[in-house]
């Protein structure tokens, strides 16, 4: 559970940090690239969901993302 703990951590921050670099841009392509970056974290974890479905945590925060 620990390990699992932690990799949760990790995507947070991985989120946080995009977010955080695309509210930075200096220009419309930076920006771009940072939410492709956020996008792909997305699919990532939509994969891993498909791949696994008997292991996989479902995070209430995903149905909230708009918001952020």
């Amino acid at each position: 559970m620990e390990l699992f703990a932690f990799a949760m951590k990790m995507e947070k921050d991985g989120e946080t940090f995009y977010r955080e670099l695309s509210n930075k841009a200096d220009h419309e392509g930076q920006m771009k690239d940072h939410k492709q970056d956020l996008s792909f974290i997305g699919k990532e974890v939509d994969l891993y969901q498909k791949a696994k479905p008997d292991t996989w945590l479902e995070n209430a925060e995903w149905y909230h993302l708009d918001a952020y």
